[in-house]
C-alpha cells in the first residue's frame, strides 16, 4: 500500500497527511529563517554578500554575535540586548528543527511522535554508536512552526532596525 505521494506504508507505517504537511512547512519555514538570519549578518557587515554563502546556520549566529558585539556602542543596549535574545532563541529553535529534520519517524499519530536519529560524532572522537530520541506531537510540532515563523518576523524587524541605525550613524 502506498499513500497518495507514493510513499509505501512498509517504509514507516500510516503517516497522517497532517504530520508530514506540518514537518514540510517547518523544513520550508526554517529555510526561510536562515536567509533572514543572514540578512541580519549583512545588515552588520560591510563584506560582499557572498562572503559568507555557504556557511551554516552556526557559523552566521556566531558571526553575527560578534558583530554586535563590535557595533555595540553604536546600536545601543535594547538593540544588542534585542539581537542577543534573538541568536540564543534561533539557536534552540535549530535544534528543535534539526531533531525533526533528521529524525526517523516510524508510525507517528497525531498525539504521539517518537523520532530517533544517529548521533553525529566530533571529528577526532572515538567512534560510538549513540541514538537521539525525540518525543513530540501534532500539537507539538505545530508550535515548533508558529515559533518559526514569530522569528522569521523577529529577523526582519531587527535587520531593519539595524539597516535604520546604519543609515543615521557612522558605522566603522
Amino acid at each position: 500500500m502506498r499513500d497518495r505521494f507514493g510513499v509505501p506504508e512498509s517504509m514507516f507505517g500510516p503517516v497522517p497527511d497532517d504530520f508530514y504537511a506540518v514537518v514540510g512547512r517547518i523544513v520550508l519555514v526554517a529555510t526561510l529563517v536562515e536567509d533572514r538570519t543572514l540578512t541580519v549578518l549583512w545588515a552588520l557587515d560591510d563584506a560582499p554578500q557572498d562572503t559568507h554563502a555557504g556557511r551554516s546556520a552556526s557559523e552566521i549566529r556566531r558571526e553575527i554575535t560578534g558583530r554586535v558585539s563590535n557595533h555595540a556602542a553604536v546600536l545601543g543596549n535594547d538593540l544588542v540586548n534585542d539581537l542577543t535574545s534573538l541568536l540564543a532563541d534561533l539557536s534552540e529553535a535549530s535544534e528543535r528543527r534539526n531533531a525533526v529534520v533528521h529524525s526517523l519517524w516510524p508510525n507517528p499519530s497525531d498525539e504521539l511522535a517518537q523520532g530517533w536519529r544517529s548521533v553525529r560524532q566530533p571529528r577526532g572522537a572515538e567512534p560510538r554508536s549513540e541514538i537521539s530520541w525525540t518525543l513530540t506531537s501534532l500539537d507539538g510540532l505545530r508550535k515548533d512552526l508558529t515559533e518559526l515563523i514569530e522569528l522569521h518576523e523577529r529577523l526582519v524587524m531587527l535587520a531593519n532596525k539595524v539597516w535604520g541605525v546604519r543609515g543615521t550613524t557612522s558605522w566603522q
